[in-house]
């Protein structure tokens, strides 16, 4: 079964107030998309095929256009917060989830208004564990997702990602904040990670096959993965004992087994780790 979920934010001037709090049977949507614009995104997996949808806010003033807004059609689910550039849907492609919810070009919107009339909202979401969801927020917001078996695709920009016994992440991109993932199972799909300022760690099982291409400005990558062959800029590359780490420079391919997965990741100011989980 999967989900049907009507949301609406209902206003309030008390801070630290429930806004949101209900629960929905899961029939027909494999796909969730959750994008806020401030505050934090919770995603856990749920010991049922219900769905559980919580928003706090904790914000006291807010601007009136905005809203909590859903969107259903067919096997998606959107719940988003609604601003005036908000104009329409297109059809969904989980390769680029956040253009599902379109935008006006050009549009300037947040030049009228004071950031701190933007409604600031905690939304901690419960969900099955084989559910699909992509999850973006903004401002003064951190990511984080547990027990995932599905697809997960994580987007944000001044916050950090954090994800627990996941396995299939497609997506963890940020801007200033860290990245740290912890796979369940060895990684079965092509991920893109990537942060400006932050370090990236990714840990996963030692029998993972993987090929990773990393790129940075002044960070470098380090592995204790057993690499098969390296290519590229590569630092210390007599050293390929088991268990010792292997620093990897800018623009370097490292494969790791037999090389089946593509992770691709990038930094500017931090290191990545790509580590076995002991």
């Amino acid at each position: 079964m999967r989900i049907v979920i009507l949301l609406m934010l209902w206003s309030s001037v008390i801070y630290g107030q429930v806004e949101f709090d209900k629960t929905y049977d899961s029939e027909g949507v494999n796909h969730v998309v959750i994008d806020n614009l401030k505050g934090d995104i919770i995603v856990k997996a749920g010991s049922s095929d219900q769905i559980i949808i919580k928003a706090t806010s904790t914000t006291t003033n807010r601007i009136a256009e905005m809203e909590l807004k859903e969107y259903r059609t067919e096997n998606v689910l959107a719940v988003y917060l609604h601003n005036p550039c908000k104009k329409g849907f297109t059809r969904f492609d989980p390769e680029k989830p956040f253009r599902f919810i379109q935008t006006e070009n050009n549009c300037q919107w947040g030049g009228k208004f004071d950031e701190q009339e933007i409604p600031k909202l905690t939304l901690e979401i419960e969900i099955p564990t084989d559910m699909n969801v992509y999850v973006s927020t903004i401002i003064e917001g951190d990511i984080d997702v547990r027990g995932i078996s599905g697809v997960v695709y994580a987007s944000n920009v001044n916050g950090s990602i954090k994800m627990h016994e996941v396995s299939k992440v497609k997506n963890g991109t940020t801007v200033n904040g860290n990245i740290d993932i912890n796979y369940r199972n060895k990684p079965s799909i092509t991920g893109r990670f990537s942060t400006i300022n932050g370090e990236i760690n990714l840990n996963m099982p030692k029998n993972s096959s993987l090929t990773t291409n990393f790129k940075s400005f002044q960070g470098e990558l380090y592995t204790d993965f057993d690499a098969v062959q390296l290519s590229g800029n590569i630092k210390n590359q007599e050293t390929l004992n088991p268990g010792e780490m292997v620093k990897v420079g800018e623009y370097a391919e490292a494969q790791i087994g037999t090389g089946e997965i593509n992770l691709f990741i990038e930094t500017f100011n931090g290191n990545a780790y790509l580590k076995q989980i002991k």
